[in-house]
């Protein structure tokens, strides 16, 4: 299995619908990117980082080698979902999202999205707006049926909000700085093809 990592939601006002699912505790057959030996998941003792693994459609939050969180999420389908290594940079306990999709010629706006962690890299800029999320509005994780973010059970979206950096720093949201800089996350794995509409 080639690790292929990931990067996900749109962004600064415009947010794709991308969602990551939540089942605690399942087991998974997939090959992590850390069990692989990709350098870009090696850890230090005790650093906190996230692996969503497209394959298998799940997510592990790690500290240093414990699992501190394991479940199902949803993602977009196919490539939909990019990997790579990223860093979690912008955070809100809940966000209107609006997402032009030209190819289908939608619009998709949903207000209230909770729990939405925004993270990029070199070749996925902050602009694109991809994230991580809670989602309300499908229960369907495991499947790959967002439009690029990574989808969550709302409970699970909360815990990991909570345990990724940066901390908040108002009473709603926060933003990477030197002195609080943002979780690591790698995306890898390739996601079945089908799900979002």
């Amino acid at each position: 299995m080639r690790a292929r990592l990931l990067a996900g939601v749109l962004a600064g006002g415009m947010t794709a619908l991308a969602c990551s699912r939540g089942d605690p505790g399942a087991a998974s057959s997939g090959t992590r990117a850390s069990d692989a030996g990709a350098p870009e998941a090696k850890a230090a003792p005790g650093e906190r980082f996230v692996e969503v693994d497209l394959t298998d459609q799940r997510l592990r939050a790690f500290e240093g080698k414990r699992i501190a969180l394991d479940v199902r999420v949803s993602t977009g389908p196919g490539d939909m979902t990019p990997t790579g290594v990223f860093r979690i940079w912008k955070k809100h306990v809940a966000k209107d999202m609006k997402v032009e999709l030209k190819i289908l010629e939608k619009v998709y706006y949903v207000p209230n999205v909770p729990y939405v962690m925004y993270y990029f890299n070199e070749e996925i800029p902050r602009t694109r707006g991809f994230a991580i999320h809670g989602a309300y509005w499908h229960k369907d994780y495991g499947n790959p049926v967002s439009h690029g973010c990574v989808n969550m059970a709302i409970e699970d979206a909360k815990k990991l909000f909570y345990w990724t950096s940066p901390g908040l720093r108002g009473a709603d949201h926060a933003v990477e700085s030197e002195d609080n800089p943002g979780t690591r996350l790698v995306v890898y794995g390739d996601a079945p093809k089908g799900g979002a509409p």
